[in-house]
């Protein structure tokens, strides 16, 4: 595992809570990625299920595990990120899902880049970079690394996580 203080340096992240698992995120596309971009850490946040515990992501000097935090430890990590990500398999499961975490990235003002689902292309492409293949993943991922530290993109990616709020769902009555 790995902590961050005085960690990987400039870091690529994935936040999956509760767990890193098979069904949600795509480890051959991860795999891929960090292979292709070995000047990018990639720092991946939770408990792991069986499968990425022996995956061949581990054997990468860019990937790191930090293992479990507890969601109140989430943002001391967040911001030590230049981009983050949300990697998921395409499936019946992720295309529709809403991705919570995604707010969290935006209300802290981060570059982002996800997987195209249908739930991403309908409410957050304007804010993010959505990508399928290997390819388009490190073109986005470039695109958002260029990103990382403007001032006038962080305040709109908070302003637009601000409009996500059950204040700003409507009201049930």
């Amino acid at each position: 595992t790995v902590d961050l203080e005085g960690g990987p340096g400039n870091s690529i992240s994935s936040l999956s809570i509760p767990s890193i698992i098979e069904s949600r995120l795509d480890s051959e596309l991860l795999y891929n990625i960090a292979r292709q971009l070995p000047g990018y850490s990639f720092v991946f946040v939770g408990p792991e299920d069986k499968h990425f515990q022996k995956h061949l992501l581990h054997n990468l000097k860019n990937v790191f595990f930090t293992g479990r935090k507890e969601v109140e430890e989430l943002p001391k990590y967040i911001q030590h990120f230049d981009i983050c990500i949300n990697p998921q398999i395409l499936n019946s499961i992720t295309d529709g899902n809403y991705p919570l975490k995604i707010d969290e990235y935006l209300a802290m003002g981060k570059p982002i880049v996800a997987t195209s689902t249908h739930t991403m292309r309908s409410i957050f492409a304007g804010h993010t970079h959505l990508a399928v293949s290997t390819e388009e993943w490190i073109i986005a991922l470039k695109a958002a690394a260029n990103e990382a530290g403007n001032p006038k993109l962080e305040n709109a990616r908070i302003a637009f996580a601000h409009t996500h709020s059950w204040g700003h769902s409507g009201r049930y009555r």
